[in-house]
């Protein structure tokens, strides 16, 4: 059904996410219509809550996702 989606869509993919395994987002990135898959090195599975040198870029990109589609 990914390929239903039409709204813009920005999926966050953590490399050390030990909770959602990549295969299906990457599957979704893949047949979705306008998805951007960011891919986020030394991560974890809450970004947000990482040290500022990973969080802050993710903050940073999040906003200027959202900045483009208003």
């Amino acid at each position: 059904n990914a390929s239903k989606v039409k709204i813009p869509v920005m999926l966050l993919q953590p490399e050390n996410d030990t909770h959602v395994m990549p295969q299906a987002q990457n599957t979704f990135a893949k047949y979705a219509e306008n998805c951007e898959l960011v891919k986020i090195n030394d991560a974890r599975h809450e970004s947000f809550n990482e040290k500022d040198k990973i969080a802050f870029p993710v903050f940073e990109r999040i906003l200027k996702f959202y900045s483009n589609i208003i």
